[in-house]
């Protein structure tokens, strides 16, 4: 059998007789049920009724192994970096158990790199990979919550300590991460916006600490427009497309360039084409001051709003249609398929789902405090 195993679950993908749209066996004639994980991709879990077909096929070195993946397409997984320098301004950070038990740890952690920037960058490790060794990414993440120490903690430890003290004794770190993108159901409302994850931090020592926050990507051009506020152009272009992860399947990503870029985009990209562009991440807080003149004492307002962007600065020409490193316009359209008929439909039955239990569990204590007044 070509099933493959991932702890104690046989999985039907890449079985001969799977029928993956119909979700059935085609030889027991038997329903097969199914998952889609946040990334849109596909398991098929092998029901107790199977015979095991093709059983002498199966050899126990494939347990653990990486599930067949379910998208035909020939997408490779695209070139997709980002790196941050800067102090540890505040930790989110706890270690929670699955329904199996296994722990795991996930949250927050914000990186300060300038006086007005910092970039929040999401974390997620289980404490065991999927072949039960102990995971080095989680033992990572594990020392960035005990022993990293951040802006926030030493002004609530520290009520005399100044923010600029603070910022002095933080924990300067190094942050490998990429692009990815935080989606999810709100009252049957799509919310989307792109991220940063990371599992991977390390110190930096003073001597070498170059505040930054920078992407490299390789993209998939769909839109190339001018930006416009109002009814006027900014000499902004607004660059839109595609970044393949590793299991076949895309997520969208938008850009901006400004005027020291935006004109040769314009004037030399095509939208279908493939190319490597890279930049700066924006995340930036801007405080405007307004002062108003009457009689007696002047009235004095701030107000504050947030840039959130990722700038182009520069990039490599785009590859020929006929390169093999460019992507087929065919599989960026199956992938985008793929997203808009499974994961996406997956993740609103998700919310759904979660919304229904909640519904649940709020009637079943509101008929036990019926129950508990009706019978005191």
């Amino acid at each position: 059998m070509s099933a493959y195993v991932v702890g104690i679950l046989y999985t039907c993908n890449g079985c001969k007789y799977l029928d993956f749209k119909k979700e059935k066996c085609l030889k027991s004639n038997i329903s097969i049920n199914s998952f889609v994980d946040n990334n849109g991709y596909k398991t098929m879990f092998k029901p107790k009724q199977c015979k095991g077909y093709q059983k002498n096929n199966f050899k126990t070195k494939d347990r653990g192994k990486k599930m067949v993946n379910t998208n035909t397409n020939e997408l490779k997984e695209a070139l997709n970096e980002v790196n941050i320098v800067g102090f540890v301004k505040e930790k989110n950070l706890e270690i929670k158990k699955d329904d199996k038990g296994v722990a795991y740890i996930t949250g927050t952690i914000d990186i300060q790199t300038d006086k007005n920037s910092s970039h929040k960058v999401s974390v997620y490790s289980k404490e065991l990979k999927s072949n039960g060794e102990p995971s080095k990414v989680y033992t990572g993440l594990v020392t960035v919550m005990n022993e990293y120490v951040s802006k926030a903690q030493l002004l609530k430890e520290h009520p005399d300590m100044t923010p600029i003290e603070a910022e002095a004794q933080a924990t300067k770190v190094r942050v490998s991460g990429k692009i990815s993108r935080m989606e999810y159901y709100r009252n049957g409302e799509l919310i989307s916006y792109p991220q940063i994850t990371a599992n991977f931090f390390s110190r930096v020592d003073e001597d070498k600490y170059q505040p930054k926050a920078e992407f490299d990507i390789v993209m998939y051009y769909d839109k190339i427009v001018p930006e416009i506020k109002g009814d006027e152009e900014t000499g902004r272009v607004k660059v839109s497309g595609y970044i393949a992860q590793f299991n076949g399947t895309v997520i969208p990503v938008e850009f901006v360039a400004d005027e020291d870029t935006a004109e040769y985009i314009l004037n030399n990209f095509e939208t279908k084409r493939t190319g490597e562009i890279w930049g700066d991440l924006i995340s930036t807080a801007i405080t405007k001051v307004e002062k108003k003149n009457g009689f007696g004492k002047d009235m004095t307002k701030s107000r504050t709003t947030y840039v959130n962007e990722m700038l182009i600065t520069g990039g490599d020409d785009q590859l020929d249609e006929d390169d093999p490193k460019a992507f087929k316009v065919s599989d960026i359209k199956n992938a985008c398929t793929t997203r808009e008929t499974e994961y996406l439909p997956s993740l609103f039955q998700r919310s759904q789902n979660k919304q229904n239990n909640k519904q649940t569990k709020t009637s079943a204590v509101s008929e036990a405090k019926k129950s508990f007044a009706k019978n005191w």
